[in-house]
């Protein structure tokens, strides 16, 4: 099942519609102020089957403080995400969700912005730094897996440290050393902040930990900055920090902390939480277990 979610179906550039002016599309509003953010994160998947077989692969909702419109299915995927008429904005869409945690990362610009940043970003991927971060990668997933040995462990905690680490080795060209706890936990608390009903920095709650976390994090990236540049590291964040725009220019050092900070996020969680998804699906279907060692050619 594919999703494509929109919040502000029209970019800056036109007149934000009105919230009435989607009613027309079925779907439900849920209860004041707080709408179905609740059932949504009692069970995510079991609240999107629900809503398709109500109200069909187009759907109104009201959640996390606004109203969103979900496309279900490839062909909506294609027209969102190749969005040939520029009418969908991802700085609208995630920017009132995101904006205290992960502002001007790449998932959050649009258009030429979007495509400037990310021209920029590009130099760090080609063959060359891919070989490189391979290389890195295979030697530390063969260190770390190699301490796990014949024990139990608790594979989400493993796989996030190890995700980690990586992204630290890899992407940062820096170990993370005492510091990697309170880095860890810097991460933890900005993607939980990302999806926390409570969307201001109230004290004490999940938020504030969240924008804490972030102004800890970039001031960690910032001070990197200077000495990134001024080296020859191979790593993404230094080749980020060296690499210049159209206009021979490198980027300003809070747009690249705010970019390395998104980039971090997202490098080491979506691995974290994919892989322990595999892990828990291949012990409830031990027949898949069974039948996914691979064959050799002429084997019988």
């Amino acid at each position: 099942m594919a999703y494509a979610h929109t919040y502000r179906a029209n970019p800056h550039w036109l007149p934000r519609q009105k919230q009435s002016a989607i009613h027309a599309i079925p779907g439900e509003d849920g209860l004041p102020f707080i709408g179905n953010t609740f059932r949504m994160l009692r069970d995510p998947v079991a609240f999107g089957k629900r809503m398709i077989d109500t109200y069909g692969p187009v759907f109104r909702n009201n959640a996390f403080g606004g109203p969103t419109v979900s496309l279900i299915g490839p062909d909506a995927n294609e027209l969102v995400l190749f969005d040939r008429d520029r009418v969908f904005s991802s700085e609208q869409g995630w920017g009132p969700l995101l904006n205290l945690l992960f502002p001007r990362g790449l998932m959050l610009m649009d258009f030429e912005k979007h495509r400037a940043d990310r021209k920029v970003m590009a130099v760090a991927f080609k063959p060359e730094p891919m070989r490189h971060y391979a290389e890195t990668l295979n030697a530390g997933i063969s260190r770390a897996v190699a301490t796990w040995g014949n024990k139990p462990i608790r594979f989400y905690d493993a796989i996030k440290e190890l995700t980690l680490d990586l992204a630290a080795e890899s992407f940062l060209g820096m170990p993370l050393g005492p510091e990697a706890t309170r880095i860890n936990q810097a991460f933890v608390d900005e993607v939980q902040a990302s999806i926390t009903p409570i969307r201001i920095p109230l004290p004490g709650s999940q938020m504030r930990k969240g924008v804490r976390a972030r102004a800890y994090l970039i001031e960690l990236f910032e001070r990197e900055i200077p000495a990134r540049r001024a080296g020859q590291g191979q790593d993404f964040f230094s080749q980020f920090c060296r690499a210049t725009g159209d206009d021979g220019q490198p980027l300003p050092a809070d747009a690249i902390a705010d970019h390395m900070n998104f980039l971090m996020m997202a490098a080491h969680d979506t691995i974290t939480s994919s892989a322990t998804s595999l892990i828990m699906l291949l012990g409830r279907n031990p027949e898949c277990r069974r039948n996914s060692a691979p064959r050799l050619p002429n084997s019988a």
